[in-house]
């Protein structure tokens, strides 16, 4: 009796993805729907596994690692060193402003 053969995209027959360069890739895939319009674009391309991963990363990239984070305490001790390098011929008034500004400002950022 002859076997059947094993099709190429059966469970049985996919393996691990192999690492991209120095990185590890996860055991899990990420998973979206999308729509119709930007499925058939990144379906389109050549490698769409590779052009999705380059997209993600961008825009990880760009939240994660392009902004400095700081906590409360650390904007409170930048407020205080640009309020105690301030002029101090400045009016009292619009030095009082300043750290009022700067106050929203670490409300925002917090």
């Amino acid at each position: 009796m002859r076997k059947n053969p094993i099709h190429p995209n059966t469970l049985a027959n996919l393996q691990h993805s192999k690492p991209i360069g120095d990185k590890a890739l996860s055991s899990r895939p990420l998973c979206v729907k999308m729509p119709q319009e930007i499925d058939d674009y990144v379906r389109s391309k050549p490698s769409a596994s590779s052009w999705l991963r380059e997209a993600i990363e961008l825009k990880y990239n760009a939240e994660v690692h392009s902004q400095p984070q700081f906590n409360t305490e650390q904007l409170q001790e930048i407020k205080n060193k640009i309020l105690a390098e301030w002029e101090l011929l400045k009016k009292p008034e619009t030095k009082k402003r300043i750290g009022l500004a700067l106050d929203k400002m670490i409300e925002a950022l917090s």
